[in-house]
């Protein structure tokens, strides 16, 4: 309904600021959730991969993907640190084994087994995916094209069993846990302007990504 509005307000920003904002084409013809996320994300890093500026990423320190409906708030602005070295998600939402509701990964490729067979060893944190922030040493074994299913709730998983990181390798940008859905409860870092504002809530737990609860 409000799309062209959206792209014509994007687009204009964009030239003005240069922000690299993805297309028409995506927008109007990707539905769903993870797949949608995922394909907007390759399409803004494919020209600088496989396309015309391959030679341009290098002039970049990190790059901060934001989802386009973020109403970011000033504790947002007081904790980001641009010269963060490790890949960051917002916050946690809690730790789990396996996925179960992820789709992708019930595949029975040959990847996707060992995938599997990895994620069972170890519990991971579920992460919120509306930020994402990547320094430049990740840019050459992230940046690939298809990204296949990154980032997601699972992404912290997926860096570790997909892509080789470690636990050193990923953080979060706050120590407290929230729900990744602003309307069922908010957080210090952002709003989502598409969402109800939720109540507020308190987790008394601190987030430590070496310390698991199982």
């Amino acid at each position: 309904m409000y799309y062209p509005e959206l792209i014509n307000w994007y687009e204009t920003i964009s030239k003005k600021y240069n922000f690299n904002i993805v297309g028409k084409t995506v927008l109007k013809h990707i539905t769903g959730g993870c797949h949608r996320q995922v394909v907007l994300i390759e399409r803004s890093v494919a020209p600088y991969v496989n396309g015309p500026y391959p030679s341009k990423l290098d002039l970049y320190d990190f790059v901060l993907f934001i989802r386009l409906d973020l109403l970011l708030k000033p504790h947002f602005c007081k904790v980001f640190d641009a010269n963060w070295n490790t890949i960051r998600f917002p916050f946690a939402v809690k730790w789990q084994r396996f996925w179960e509701d992820n789709i992708a990964v019930k595949r029975d490729d040959a990847q996707n087994i060992l995938y599997r067979e990895a994620c069972k060893q170890e519990a991971f944190p579920v992460i919120t995916d509306p930020l994402w922030y990547v320094p430049k040493k990740y840019f050459g074994k992230l940046f690939r094209v298809p990204m296949y299913v990154l980032p997601w709730h699972d992404g912290w998983r997926q860096l570790v069993a997909r892509f080789g990181l470690s636990h050193r390798d990923i953080d979060t940008m706050i120590d407290t846990y929230h729900s990744w859905n602003c309307q069922f409860g908010q957080n210090p870092l952002y709003q989502m302007n598409s969402r109800p504002i939720g109540p507020v809530t308190h987790n008394k737990h601190r987030f430590d990504k070496y310390t698991s609860p199982w």
